[in-house]
């Protein structure tokens, strides 16, 4: 394989879109990813408006996995056999595996090639060494090596300036499609469980299959010893099925809340998406974040292979974006953790749906602002 301009490894929402923007612009793009594919992913599978505002304004809101998605507005907190529905902001719920598959089909499309099952590890000289399902190793020498492998990612075990730094007790996530809808949650909402080990959505896709995604303990898993943690997760939040169910099982995630040390080195390593960071908990946020990146780092690496960037600017950049998606999810994260506070707002009913949905509002306005500050639409 000849070498590239930019390597992008990680072929989720952050690094496909990204590698689709950048072969758009003329960019010789090297995409990569350590999974074969199409591939399962865990992912509460719900696209805020915003990032559909992203894909319509590059032209990609007629992906099949988005133009076929399950339009949903509301959201039914559970608390054991208590329940109450809340208006949300607008969003689709999508297949991960698929869309994700979609939009790497849309880089290759735009001139990006794709390396699927391929291992990539950066070395201190930043050449990048590739292993291929095959078995066959090379070295390529990438001008700008963008890193959006996720909280799982290993492209950058040898580089301590990129080490992890996880919260202490963070949860860990696991998730799964079934392949029927449960029984006691509304096919038009989605449903948020709190019980004594996290917290779990299920969110409907638009073929009656149901995505479970859940933020559990590990503590809470360890003690669940007579079966799989899925299966635990599903007889902790009560869920059951009307007829006989496969559950397709995604790949789990390590503490979920987590940072990088930095997020990018001598103006040719920068990082997007997941692998910048992670916030507690499934807000459905998380693919507009990654696809935010995807539009933002385009102008710097196209800066950096052109040696203009200055030093920081990312970093920078991506900070001020941070500020507010953190308070949501902490403020989130504090509600969904807590008991106390789950009942509170089930037993408020009527003021809560009125909170809820001014939230609402003060989200999608947010979301927007967001994305108008930088341009992007």
């Amino acid at each position: 394989m000849r070498s590239a301009e930019v390597i992008v490894i990680g072929a989720g929402p952050a690094g496909a879109m990204a590698a689709c923007l950048l072969a758009r612009a003329g960019v010789d793009v090297l995409l990569t990813d350590r999974a074969p594919f199409p591939r399962p992913k865990l992912c509460g599978g719900c696209l805020a408006h915003a990032g559909y505002e992203l894909l319509e304004v590059n032209g990609l809101h007629s992906i099949p996995s988005v133009s076929n998605a399950s339009g949903i507005d509301c959201l039914k907190l559970h608390s054991g056999a208590r329940w109450l529905l809340l208006p949300v902001p607008p969003y689709r719920v999508i297949d991960r595996g698929q869309f994700d598959q979609d939009l790497v089909h849309a880089a290759t499309s735009a001139g990006a090639r794709f390396s699927p099952d391929t291992q990539a590890r950066v070395r201190p000289d930043r050449g990048v060494e590739l292993r291929h399902a095959d078995g066959h190793r090379e070295t390529i020498t990438p001008r700008t090596i963008i890193i959006a492998d996720g909280i799982k990612g290993t492209a950058l075990r040898d580089l301590d300036r990129f080490a992890w730094r996880t919260k202490p007790n963070a949860h860990v996530g696991i998730g799964a499609i079934a392949s029927a809808f449960p029984r006691c949650c509304d096919p038009y909402a989605i449903s948020m469980h709190h019980f004594s080990g996290g917290y779990a959505g299920v969110a409907p896709l638009s073929d009656g299959r149901a995505i479970i995604a859940g933020a559990i303990n590990p503590s809470w898993i360890r003690r669940q010893l007579d079966t799989t943690p899925m299966n635990a997760l599903l007889r902790g939040i009560g869920i059951e099925f009307d007829q006989p169910t496969t559950l397709t099982t995604n790949p789990g995630a390590p503490g979920l809340t987590r940072r990088r040390g930095a997020i990018e080195d001598d103006a040719q390593v920068f990082l997007i998406g997941d692998a910048t960071g992670y916030i507690e908990p499934f807000t459905g946020e998380g693919m507009t974040w990654a696809m935010t990146d995807a539009c933002l780092i385009v102008e710097h690496a196209l800066a950096a292979m052109s040696g203009s960037y200055r030093t920081g600017a990312w970093a920078s950049q991506h900070a001020q974006l941070n500020r507010r998606r953190k308070l949501l999810c902490h403020a989130t994260a504090r509600l969904l953790r807590s008991s106390g506070l789950t009942n509170a707002i089930i037993s408020a009913g009527s003021r809560s749906r009125a909170l809820s949905a001014g939230l609402s509002r003060a989200v999608d306005l947010m979301q927007r602002q967001n994305l108008q500050r930088t341009g992007i639409v």
